[in-house]
């Protein structure tokens, strides 16, 4: 064995290392070298060769941290899927009456603002988007900052009161649909549409394209419905009747 031909190791004795000077390693006593060797392999002040006493420490596992399982989608149920209907309707009613500006259009160059020349009367729709994807920046950030519970609520307040405003326009006052139309209604929109489809991935994960998809299509079948709508009813009932209608039904579009 290793400690066999040492005369001197003492199983309780407690031997500190020193660094041996350069001079002195050819003047060391062999009882000195057994002693270092035996202090290397020293544990718990017992002899290593022992398989009884000697005892391996094991590694600490690693804790898993539970706490992402908490945030992690859903990813379906009754709160998810009707999380993403509302977001469609959101849609629908903010970028989807966007994309249904050609109706007005119509009205526009046909009735209401006949003194002013297409291209100008095209720049209404055109300001509109654009002003939707300027402020989705500020959309996601505000998103971000205050959650959907408060934004959202507050894009419909505020598409509500462009649409009202909206009503209230006289013929020939292009500068009226710019400011209602153009400017408030897409601040009300951008605040809606942006943060409908961030909130997607709150609820889903592996189906989170079909979710993002349902949504966008929300905003193309307003695109489809709203010159349907507006093309049918606003001949018979009049613009300023038709923008407080999309707000609240009336008893005398029922009769008509």
């Amino acid at each position: 064995m290793l400690f066999d031909h040492c005369p001197e190791t003492a199983l309780s004795s407690v031997i500190t290392l020193a660094p041996p000077h350069p001079e002195e390693n050819m003047s060391k006593a062999p009882s000195e070298e057994c002693s270092t060797r035996h202090t290397l392999f020293r544990r718990d002040e017992t002899r290593p060769s022992d398989p009884e006493n000697f005892s391996v420490e094991k590694p600490a596992t690693l804790a898993v941290d539970s706490s992402e399982d908490l945030y992690a989608p859903p990813d379906g149920g009754l709160k998810a899927w009707s999380t993403m209907v509302g977001a469609t309707l959101v849609a629908f009613s903010t970028f989807g009456f966007a994309n249904g500006y050609g109706a007005f259009s119509d009205y526009y160059n046909a009735v209401y603002l006949t003194n002013y020349s297409p291209t100008l009367i095209s720049m209404i729709g055109a300001l509109q988007v654009f002003i939707v994807y300027t402020l989705a920046g500020f959309s996601g950030a505000l998103f971000d900052a205050v959650g959907p519970r408060n934004i959202i609520p507050l894009s419909g307040i505020i598409v509500v009161l462009s649409l009202l405003l909206l009503s209230f326009t006289k013929p020939q006052q292009i500068y009226q649909q710019f400011l209602c139309q153009s400017v408030l209604f897409s601040i009300g929109g951008a605040l809606g549409f942006f943060p409908a489809i961030a909130l997607m991935s709150h609820w889903f994960k592996l189906r989170l394209p079909y979710a993002v998809g349902c949504v966008v299509s929300g905003s193309s079948l307003g695109g489809i419905l709203y010159p349907i709508i507006l093309g049918r009813l606003i001949p018979r009932v009049g613009f300023s009747t038709i923008q407080s209608s999309l707000l609240h039904p009336r008893s005398d579009l029922k009769n008509s």
